[in-house]
């Protein structure tokens, strides 16, 4: 099976040189590199989803995902014609 993934270019020339110095190919090294990282039963990070807290008039915390604060700017710049 073939994979198509997107990797920093950075990682990429580094690994490419390791590669060489060892006299392996890219694709080998990757693979000996996650077979490694899977046998050690290490976890990659995982980010967690974006929270920026948001309070209310009364001090409250509100949760308000991210694709609400557009709506959030829109009606704070209304609220100043509206009065």
């Amino acid at each position: 099976m073939r994979t198509t993934m997107v990797i920093e270019d950075e990682l990429v020339v580094s690994a490419k040189k390791l590669a060489a110095e060892r006299g392996c190919s890219l694709s080998a090294l990757v693979g000996d590199a996650l077979r490694a990282l899977l046998d050690k039963g290490e976890r990659p990070a995982i980010s967690h989803p974006f929270r920026l807290p948001v309070f209310d008039g009364g001090g409250r915390r509100v949760d308000t995902p991210p694709s609400d604060f557009r709506k959030l700017a829109e009606d704070d710049e209304l609220n100043a014609f509206r009065q």
